[in-house]
């Protein structure tokens, strides 16, 4: 199992679209992803809403 975390206090720096492209892109070669969304503004937990699914996870 990899574990890979993006990280930076800087806002606007894309973490969020990393982490979701990432864990996307994992899920459809069949891997297990998992985003964990820590992020106060939580756009990661919306995507996860808004696309539907499991795969990837979003918590």
């Amino acid at each position: 199992m990899k574990i890979v975390a993006i990280v930076s206090q800087k806002g606007g720096a894309g973490k969020t679209t990393l982490a979701v492209h990432l864990a996307a892109r994992a899920a459809h070669d069949g891997r297990q992803a998992v985003i964990v969304d820590l992020d106060p503004q939580a756009t990661a937990s919306s995507w996860g809403d808004w696309r539907g699914g499991d795969n990837p996870l979003v918590v």
